[in-house]
């Protein structure tokens, strides 16, 4: 049974995954940390942190160098959906495709899930070591930790909650 905040979906066969990492081999970033995109995420953000475009005040700060905001890791995480020579990556019109992209993503297991999509809510970065430029950012694991199933406006669904290592 359930109560009135708590989806009717069968969240059984997704909740068998709490616990194990989902990330079959590491993925590693196509581009290093470089300045360029820093400068443009602060620019939209409007955060002139000298830390992240001033190499002196970072020294002197006693940092390495200039380094991006943390919230960036999964910026420079990312791989390539497409490159040249490719065809093309959008193979339909369906709103529910997802992009297989070059395969350099990494291999993922599937979590199933009662839902058909889903989206991010939060999303928290413990920063533990600078990521410098000319870093090369790797995601090393992905472990399902949690799944709450809900009844929100936008339909039934569940808050999953997955930690990432990089």
């Amino acid at each position: 049974m359930t109560t009135s905040s708590e989806s009717e979906l069968d969240w059984s066969e997704t909740r068998e995954f709490i616990g194990k990492n989902i990330l079959l081999e590491p993925k590693t970033g196509i581009e290093p940390v470089e300045q360029s995109t820093i400068r443009r995420q602060m620019e939209v953000l409007e955060m002139d942190c000298p830390l992240h475009f001033d190499e002196a005040v970072a020294k002197q700060q006693g940092y390495d160098g200039v380094f991006a905001p943390p919230h960036m890791v999964q910026t420079f995480q990312v791989s390539s959906l497409w490159e040249p020579g490719m065809t093309s990556i959008w193979t339909t019109d369906d709103p529910h495709f997802t992009v297989a992209g070059t395969g350099r993503a990494g291999k993922v297991e599937k979590v199933p899930t009662a839902g058909t999509a889903g989206f991010v809510t939060d999303l928290e970065v413990e920063f533990l070591k600078p990521l410098y430029l000319g870093d090369r950012v790797t995601q090393v694991s992905q472990t399902l930790l949690d799944v709450n199933p809900r009844k929100t406006r936008v339909g039934d669904g569940a808050f999953s909650t997955y930690e990432s290592l990089y």
